[in-house]
Formats: C-alpha cells, structure tokens, sequence
C-alpha cells in the first residue's frame, strides 16, 4: 500500500498533538477591577499545562509583594501586592519554573488611583451656640449635601472627633421623620438614623446630636468622610430597609469606583464654668429655662401606706440627661414624710421629664404635702433661679389604732412597683414577691410542655428504637464508643467500633474478617477499608524505613461506613452469609432458612406474599430454639411486639 505526502502529513499532525507534551502558558492578571496606593491587591496567575511551583517574585520600585500563595481548590497562585505611588505600575516579567521548563510571564502595565477630594458633595456642622456653660445643652446639625445619588457610595466611614471627647455627654436625636425617609449612617463606627431628603439642587442627608459639656474648656469641631463611589449605582431594592444599607456594604472586586475624601471645619465651642455665687444644695443640673408641677396618688390614706408622687418638670432644653432630682429638694416634704430617693420610674419627652417616687405619711392628721423646690441656671441673666411646685392637699387617717407608723428596719425593703397595690383602708401593704411574679409572668409557663417535648422527642424516639432493633442499638453504641476513644487511639478506635458493629472480636478484626459484613457497600469504598488495614499492617511488620502507605482517615472511613450501611439491611448482614459460587458442595440449609431467603427475594417486589413467609419462618425459628433469628423474622413480617418478646 502506496502512503502519499498528504496522508503523512496528517498521522504526524494526529501524534503530534496526542503524543507531544502540552505547552506550559501562564497568565498574569489583576482580580480587582479597581485599585488604589496604599490598598492591598491581588495579582492571579494561571498556568496550564504542568503543575508550578510557587515563583519567587522580587518587590520592585513603587511597589511592595506581601505574599505569594496557592489556592487549594483552583490551584491558581495568588500574588497580594501594595502600590505605593499613583499612576501606572509596572510588573516586570519573572520566572515559573515546572518540573520539565521554565518559562516568563509577561510584563503587566496596571493604573493605579488615589483617593481625591469630592467636587460634587458637601458636609458642614451647626450648632445652636457656641459660647456654653457646663451642664448647657447645645444642638449639633451635620449636614451631607451631594450631586449624585447616595446609592453610589459604599464603604462610609464619618468621624465626628468631638463625639469622643470624654469631657461631652452625647445623645444622638431621631429625626421626626417617616421610617420611608430614614436611613442608617455609621457614624464613628456606631449606626446613627438621619434624615434622607432629596432637594432641587440633589440629595440631601442630614443627623443631629445634642451635646452637653461637662467640664470647662476649649474645644474644636470638624468632621471627615471618606466612601468609595461607584461608576454605576445598583437597585435600592437590594437594602430593603434603612437599618442596613449601602453605607455598611463594600464593593465587589468587580466592581469600578473612586475613593473620595471630605472634610468639614466647625466651629470653635467654649465652655465656662457655672459660679458659685447663689448655688445651692438644691441645684439640679439644669441650664435654661425650666417649669415644675407635682401630682399626688391617692389623697385619701391611711398612715402608713404608699403613695405615689409624680413630678414633672417642663419647658426644658433637653430632658433626658436629668437622672434625678437633687437630694436637697426631695428633703422639703419635711420629717413627717418618707420618701423614697430613687425614682421607681422616669419616663421624658423632647422637652420634660418625670420622676415618680414612693412617698409614706408617718402619722395620722396630716392635710398638706409641702412643696418642693429646685434651682436652675438661667445662661440670659447669669443666675440660679428657683422654681417650686404647689403644695398638694392630703387625708391621712389613723390605721386602725395605729395614729404614728414606724419604719421597721428588719424587714426586706419594699419592691420597685409600676403602681399601687392593696392601696386601702385596713389591709396587707405588699403583695408576696412571688405572686407578683406569677402576676406578670405567669403565661410563660405554658410554653414549657411543649418545649420539654420538642427537646426529649428525638432522644425518646431514639430510645424506642433501640429496643425493638438490636442492629440500630449495636451500631449506635459502636459509633458513639468511637467518638470517645478516637482521639486518644485511632488504630485500637477503629478496630473497636468493626468489632462492636459486626460482633467481632477486638483482638482477631481483619479485612477477611470484616469483608463479608461489606457485601452492600461499592468497591471504592471497600478498597478504602482495604488500604486501611495494609497501611497498618506495613507500619507494624515492615522493616524501618520503609515509605508508609496513604490510607484514609479513620474519621472519614467510619462516616461513609455509616452512610453505606443501611440499619435495617444491617438485620440481614448479620445473619449467616450465602455464597452463590461454592467450590465444594454443602448441606442443605434448614426450611426456616430457606423461607427466609425466599421472602427476602420477593419482599421488594411483592410484600404482600412476603409477609406470611416471614411469620412461618419466624415460627419454625422458635420451634427450633433460635430466637434471635425469629425475632429478624418478627420484625420483617411488620410484628415488632412478637420480635421484641
């Protein structure tokens, strides 16, 4: 047969292609699609054709490498690098080198970006005074103004210095807006709520504080931002609510942005000191204006017995950082009053606050609360001021015989109430604490029997079924004796939980021993079994220095038993196992065993005619004393009582 030019061109191609090896190509490229000086990125190195090793690549100028590592699943090799100069970074080409060649990457040109000042945004800082006194609440406005949609700034970080300061109490203020119009600011890595308006001239956010200085001095205002802006904003779909949303998220390292800064410079705040000419005991912390009033609940009592006096201040700058009311001012209800010094309750608006405390007649004949009085600082006149409340006219009459009540300082003291209780002529002053537990949280004991049912079910429900299958019970109690011990000895472990599971001897387990209660499991996995008994057999018999043969891990190895072995095929494993191939011919087996096989065979497709079969075997079993087969046949047969006697 004649071979012309053509056809050998072709079979040189075809073994080209099939017996010559495959060219080494590598491929260099940056993962972020955004990069900046001073911001670690990654560099990703493919490479086909052979496995490399990991190359040694050199630092360079305007440049840093900070690590070279492989990832474990891709096999890719990550280079992490930090440009330190902006503008276009060169990579000059390095060497990866496999078993067989060397060969170089090329050379990689990558821009790199510094953050810039924002053009088309804005920050300022207002306040509601700037020349204080201590204790001088003072309101404090930020106000974010920008051209773009704030849906394209991700990664916010907004300082705010003076809300640092230890020498300022700082409240932030909810703006009184609907929830449509909130959103979520990270202020000082704290979530702050501001307001979200858009304006004629573009987006506007805006978030308050109230300030109140604590000690005199000088301070400076100013803030900084610094976000990352994308070229294209995403859905607002995607932040369903303004409790979490883009300010909080980064961005892909798909995803192209800009990195911008902003600063804002408030103004100087100064803070004086309050004089101590006309200050008294009673001051209560208060600067500005301020109104008092009191209520008495009831007015009609007997000696002894609680009631409840509510007083509230009003007209305030700010309320909430008034804790209480001086102790000075609570003694001017006089000695024949008890008072408790903690309020029980406190409760504020935006401009007042109440205390309600517990207040006691100590004898009988008493017709007038007197009033109380506090002291305030007006910053207009540069003066104490005092404001008291009316005196409230009472009843007190005698308890019984009693006319003078005294505190008895043996017993427990009274429980802080949210109202009155037993607030009548001629009865108990308290409740028992425990009734008044059971008063207000007595429904949580009905969630308790159903959560003690939903926690012991499944261990009840394991219970049950150790007692009608004894295979469940032996391989239950095989993997939970190797969890305890696997640590301690893999080899005694391993050979343990086959000798528990299969009804082995410890001491005599082998792969021939273990291999017939395999017979249901695949071949990978009864290789690994294999290789796991060599591999100790090689470290125990074979002479030193001999390489050690992988096998798999025992943990490993003893979950996908698990997972191969089915329980109730476990029932039919331990039985006497029946070869279809014998080289020697055998005694015939019994007839119960022979109807036992033959209801095995037909049980999947026919388990109606299954079943009678099973219970003759079962009761030819029990004539024959062989019990624990009956019992296989009990249960197959769907009689789990007659297989658990």
């Amino acid at each position: 047969m004649k071979v012309n030019s053509y056809q050998l061109t072709v079979i040189s191609l075809l073994a080209a292609v099939f017996f010559c090896p495959a060219e080494l190509t590598v491929k260099l490229e940056p993962i972020e699609a955004s990069r900046f000086v001073y911001e670690p990125f990654s560099l990703q190195l493919e490479i086909s054709g052979d496995t490399a090793e990991l190359p040694n690549v050199p630092s360079g100028s305007g440049y840093s490498i900070t690590g070279v590592f492989q990832e474990p699943d891709s096999g890719n090799i990550l280079i992490e690098i930090i440009a330190e100069e902006p503008g276009i970074l060169t990579v000059p080409p390095f060497a990866v080198s496999t078993s067989n060649e060397s060969i170089q990457t090329p050379p990689l040109r990558l821009p790199i970006s510094a953050p810039r000042r924002a053009r088309e945004m804005d920050l300022s800082i207002r306040f509601s005074a700037t020349r204080l006194v201590v204790d001088q609440p003072v309101r404090m406005d930020v106000v974010w103004t920008s051209k773009v949609p704030f849906t394209r700034s991700y990664e916010l970080q907004l300082d705010l210095p003076l809300l640092r300061n230890p020498a300022w109490e700082v409240y932030a203020l909810v703006p009184d807006v609907p929830e449509k119009e909130r959103i979520g600011l990270p202020v000082n890595a704290q979530r702050v709520i501001a307001r979200n308006a858009q304006t004629d001239d573009g987006f506007e956010l805006g978030f308050s504080y109230q300030l109140i200085p604590r000690r005199e001095g000088v301070y400076n205002s100013g803030a900084q931002l610094n976000c990352a802006l994308m070229e294209s904003k995403r859905s607002p779909s995607q932040y369903p609510s303004y409790f979490d949303n883009h300010f909080f998220s980064r961005p892909d390292t798909r995803d192209r942005y800009e990195r911008i800064y902003l600063s804002a410079d408030g103004p100087q705040l100064t803070a004086r000191a309050l004089p101590e000419e006309g200050r008294t005991v009673r001051y209560s912390g208060i600067v500005g204006d301020c109104a008092a009033r009191a209520k008495l609940e009831p007015t009609d009592t007997v000696v002894g017995q609680p009631m409840l006096l509510t007083v509230t201040l009003t007209n305030l700058v700010f309320a909430k950082h008034i804790q209480n009311l001086p102790e000075a001012t609570l003694d001017g209800i006089g000695p024949e009053f008890r008072i408790t010094r903690d309020p029980i309750h406190i409760s504020s608006t935006a401009t007042s606050r109440t205390f309600t405390y517990i207040v006691r007649p100590l004898r009988s004949g008493l017709d007038t609360l007197p009033a109380l009085s506090l002291d305030f600082f007006d910053p207009e006149q540069q003066a104490y001021r005092t404001v008291r409340t009316a005196p409230l006219a009472i009843t007190v009459e005698p308890d019984g015989k009693q006319t003078v009540y005294t505190p008895s300082r043996k017993t427990d003291p009274l429980i802080p109430l949210t109202g009155i209780r037993n607030n009548r002529k001629e009865s108990e002053p308290m409740m028992y604490a425990f009734l008044e537990f059971l008063t207000a949280h007595g429904w949580t004991f009905w969630f308790l029997p159903p959560l003690l049912w939903l926690l012991l079910r499944p261990w009840l429900r394991r219970r049950d079924r150790c007692r009608t299958d004894p295979a469940y019970a032996r391989a239950l109690y095989a993997l939970r004796r190797f969890n305890r011990t696997v640590n301690t000895d893999e080899e005694t472990s391993w050979k343990t939980y086959l000798a528990d599971r299969f009804d082995l001897a410890a001491e005599a387990v082998t792969f021939e021993a273990v291999r017939p209660h395999l017979q249901h499991i695949d071949e990978e996995l009864m290789q690994a079994v294999r290789d796991r008994f060599n591999a100790e057999e090689t470290t125990r018999y074979a002479p030193p220095g001999t390489p050690e043969k992988r096998a798999a891990a025992v943990r490993k190895l003893v979950r996908r038993i698990e997972k191969a072995i089915p329980v109730l095929l476990l029932l039919i494993a331990l039985l006497p196992a029946r070869s279809d191939a014998r080289p020697e011919p055998v005694e015939r087996a019994a007839p119960a065993d022979d109807l036992f096989e033959q209801a095995l065979e037909i049980r999947a497709e026919r388990p109606d005619e299954a079943a009678p079969l099973f219970t003759e075997a079962a009761l030819e079993f029990e004539a024959e004393q062989r019990f624990f087969n009956a019992a296989n046949s009990w249960f197959f047969a769907g009689e789990n009582g007659r297989a658990l006697a």
